[in-house]
């Protein structure tokens, strides 16, 4: 999306995290070029249990100050790996 004041926003979906390393701003098409950032996944017990308490806490949050979710399908809150925190 082009702002008014030429700024260009972007939204960008990945299997993993990412540095950037060039951008290709030319017209019709933008690109990138991104090198993957290696995630360091640990399978302690410990990091499990107090990830799965943060997620806990952080949904009882939000339906205390009664956050609207609309039109979400799924909150990072709910993914499948309980070690990744979102």
């Amino acid at each position: 999306m082009r702002l008014h004041n030429g700024t260009i926003k972007a939204l960008f979906e990945a299997k993993t995290r990412g540095r950037l390393i060039e951008a290709h701003m030319e017209e019709p098409h933008f690109a990138a070029v991104v090198k993957p950032i290696p995630e360091n996944v640990s399978k302690a017990p410990e990091l499990i249990a107090l990830s799965k308490n943060v997620r806990t806490e952080f949904k009882r949050y939000l339906k205390d100050v009664k956050r609207r979710t609309e039109g979400v399908d799924k909150l990072s809150v709910d993914s499948d790996e309980p070690t990744y925190p979102c």
